[in-house]
């Protein structure tokens, strides 16, 4: 957690901003996995289609979850290029030591 601190305040609004985009194309994907029957996730709701749709999303959203961990490890690794990629500096004062 210390780390996340740190890169945030180094990289500010841009580590976010990646972080969200992954945790949004995580959901999408996680979403589409859920409707397409890929994870039977909801055997249980089969005798009520009238929560499929609410159950599709909280199921999704608990997979997601899962992969948080993962989904940091790559904030953290995408941010520094991205971060140059589109000419952002890092925050002056910002130490580079690890």
């Amino acid at each position: 957690m210390k780390n996340w601190k740190k890169e945030l305040e180094r990289y500010g609004n841009i580590g976010l901003i990646v972080y969200l985009s992954i945790f949004v194309l995580t959901m999408a994907v996680m979403i589409t996995v859920v409707e397409t029957g890929s994870v039977n996730a909801l055997p249980w709701f089969r005798d009520h289609p009238e929560i499929t749709s609410g159950a599709t999303w909280v199921a999704a959203w608990a997979m997601t979850k899962v992969l948080q961990v993962p989904r940091i490890l790559l904030t953290l690794a995408l941010t520094p290029a991205i971060a140059r990629w589109t000419g952002r500096s890092v925050s002056p004062g910002a130490s580079d030591s690890s």
